[in-house]
């Protein structure tokens, strides 16, 4: 079975780490003050694992520089035989000088959207995609439904933080004005009517399972980049309808087993059109076909089947 230290965001959780657990020899570092010192001690023991799964999406780490503070010592795990992959799952506005410098020491860098990919790929960088992985278990078509309106949008509001942020917020006052309580949005700052479920995927999973429609709109257009609560909505058996992002149709079959729009006008067309209840066995067949796609594609074993196969 492959040894794998994982080094990242999800350590300490049942999320990401339960999977891997199932697959490999599994063990993890925390990204804190000890973590230089806790990899060197390993490496004088010559505990070298597989492979080495990093997470990090920043350029600190405990307040000190990412490559200056672990960069030597990943790279002394790489020389020594560790396949070592940095991912992130994560999106920026451009992307990440420090990143870029950091992959002299891994073996692949990793992105989920193919924007960062052809960029380090133009750089000699050895790259990959890699999309988000969804809890399956927790974001699934059987179980409790929340009390959901006919339509949701769950996301958090971050004022002109990112390209699409302004659109998003004209989305949801479009939506709020147009359907009134047939809608809600679910999240940070969208004011005292939004809901909220408390950083908890559970009750996530329960708004979605009991809404028709679950709107998706992320914060870039960019290709192959989606947020995961798109996933976790297909997951959880909900018909959805996304903008239409860059490359959607390389993970998707587009109106069979999801729906886009292009504006705001055509966003409510869909949503009249598929609300119609002359439609509502085309509209669950649609959501079955998602829900089974996402299931099979996007689910942290076949996330990490993925990972485990690299090396």
């Amino acid at each position: 079975m492959i040894k794998l230290l994982m080094i990242g965001c999800n350590v300490g959780t049942e999320s990401m780490p339960k999977y891997f657990r199932e697959q490999c020899n599994y063990s993890e570092l925390r990204l804190d003050n000890q973590l230089a010192n806790n990899l060197s001690n390993l490496y004088a023991k010559n505990e070298i694992p597989d492979t080495i799964f990093l997470q990090i999406q920043s350029d600190t780490i405990d307040g000190k520089n990412t490559n200056a503070y672990i960069g030597g010592i990943i790279k002394a795990f790489r020389d020594k035989g560790a396949f070592v992959i940095n991912w992130t799952g994560d999106l920026r506005n451009t992307t990440p000088p420090w990143m870029v410098e950091f992959a002299k020491n891994v073996s692949i860098t990793m992105f989920s959207n193919m924007r960062d990919v052809e960029y380090c790929k133009a750089r000699g960088i050895n790259t990959g995609f890699l999309q988000q992985g969804i809890d399956t278990n927790i974001f699934r078509p059987d179980g409790v439904k929340g009390n959901a309106p006919e339509i949701v949008f769950l996301a958090n509001n971050y004022v002109n933080q990112f390209p699409l942020s302004g659109f998003r917020k004209e989305a949801i006052n479009l939506l709020r004005r147009k359907y009134g309580n047939r809608f809600k949005v679910y999240g940070n700052g969208w004011g005292a009517d939004s809901g909220n479920v408390n950083n908890s995927q559970y009750e996530e999973a329960k708004i979605y399972r009991g809404a028709k429609i679950a709107i998706s709109i992320s914060h870039y257009n960019v290709d192959r980049y989606f947020s995961d609560r798109l996933g976790r909505a297909l997951c959880s058996g909900t018909f959805v309808i996304s903008h239409n992002y860059k490359g959607i149709g390389k993970d998707f079959e587009v109106d069979k087993q999801l729906v886009t729009f292009n504006d705001l006008n055509d966003m409510c067309n869909k949503i009249d059109y598929w609300l119609n209840p002359e439609q509502e066995e085309a509209r669950l067949a649609i959501a079955r076909a998602g829900q089974e796609q996402a299931s099979k594609e996007f689910s942290y074993q076949n996330i990490i089947k993925q990972i485990l196969e690299l090396k």
